[in-house]
């Protein structure tokens, strides 16, 4: 009996170790995990603050200077590959530098895959595929317009995009940009961004399809106004 109590003991105290080191080797994983998750985090972060006040004028539709997208675009190129805002911040600031092509799209589709919800990603792709893919094109205006019907920060972007692909878009799109391109007038902020619109034969031929006789006339005499108290 003393002889297998001793055996039992020794038993014991031999594998209360063992337990310790597994227990010590999982948590320090698990540090080394939260360090480099948060080296990372960290990372995003210097990343897009470098990029600020960029972005956030890019929204505001307020323009800086080319060096300024540039630097941007170079600023966010070392944010988290898992950060889709960045990515798609990037991309609008490369296009807004004169960027085109196969430089862009790439980076577009990976802030996409980051980002899937943000209709202003899908507007900004659709806007880089205009000029060689209007099919392509209008099916990503068309998943911008699902996501946000009416969004007061893309209309202007948006309202011009479905001027140049109106053809190429279903009836289903059509109507939603409709929707777009109404909310120009139906808001008073919005109204200068009509400007733009009415400028050339095809977004002029759009509105007179979209509004009704008297907004036409109204927005007629907008123009008007403010192209007469200009200085």
């Amino acid at each position: 009996m003393a002889t297998r109590a001793t055996t039992a003991t020794v038993s014991t105290t031999a594998t209360e170790p063992v337990s310790q080191v597994l227990i010590r080797a999982a948590l320090t994983s698990l540090a080394l995990v939260m360090a480099v998750l948060a080296l990372e985090h960290f990372r995003d972060g210097r990343a897009v603050d470098a990029a600020v006040p960029v972005p956030v004028y890019m929204v505001a539709q307020i323009k800086v200077p080319t060096a300024a997208y540039l630097e941007a675009a170079r600023a966010l190129r070392g944010a988290n590959h898992r950060d889709g805002m960045a990515a798609l911040a990037r991309g609008e600031a490369m296009m807004h530098a004169g960027i085109t092509g196969q430089q862009l799209t790439p980076v577009l589709t990976e802030g996409l895959s980051g980002a899937p919800a943000s209709a202003r990603g899908w507007t900004l792709l659709s806007e880089a595929l205009l000029p060689t893919q209007k099919r392509k094109a209008a099916q990503m205006l068309a998943q911008a317009l699902i996501l946000a019907p009416r969004d007061f920060w893309l209309a202007e972007m948006r309202a011009k995009l479905a001027v140049q692909l109106w053809p190429n878009m279903d009836s289903n799109t059509q109507a939603l940009a409709t929707e777009q391109i109404l909310l120009l007038w139906q808001d008073e902020q919005l109204h200068p961004q009509l400007f733009a619109l009415a400028q050339t034969r095809e977004g002029a031929a759009l509105m007179s399809k979209v509004f009704v006789p008297d907004d036409i006339r109204a927005i007629n005499r907008f123009i008007a106004h403010q192209q007469w108290s200009a200085p």
